[in-house]
């Protein structure tokens, strides 16, 4: 991952690299591609925010979690889905995922 992912903010090829690595099945890959996305992606970029939203509904608890804090960094303030997918972590999830989503939301839903 960090070979295909520039070091350059809002790098396309590398937002897109770094987004198609959130599906990838080891856990470790997930987390490195997302924190990736973090520090690549512009706020608001569209393929991160819409990559990163469905890892918000993966299968791991870890992968949800991680996809929660890394809204926090790729999302517009405001986006109203990005807050309403934070919300729905709110409530029949695991502490780890509703403390992430909670604080993402905070930084989303801020001015």
């Amino acid at each position: 991952l960090a070979a295909s992912v520039s070091k350059r903010r809002n790098d396309s090829a590398s937002v897109i690299a770094a987004a198609e690595c959130l599906r990838d099945p080891d856990g470790g890959v997930r987390r490195a591609a997302a924190e990736a996305l973090s520090r690549i992606a512009e706020p608001g970029d569209r393929v991160a925010v819409a990559s990163v939203l469905i890892s918000l509904n993966h299968e791991s608890s870890a992968t949800r979690q991680v996809a929660a804090a890394t809204l926090a960094r790729v999302a517009h303030r405001g986006d109203p889905e990005v807050m309403a997918a934070l919300c729905a972590r709110l409530e029949g999830d695991g502490p780890e995922v509703r403390r992430s989503a909670a604080a993402a939301l905070g930084a989303v839903a801020s001015l």
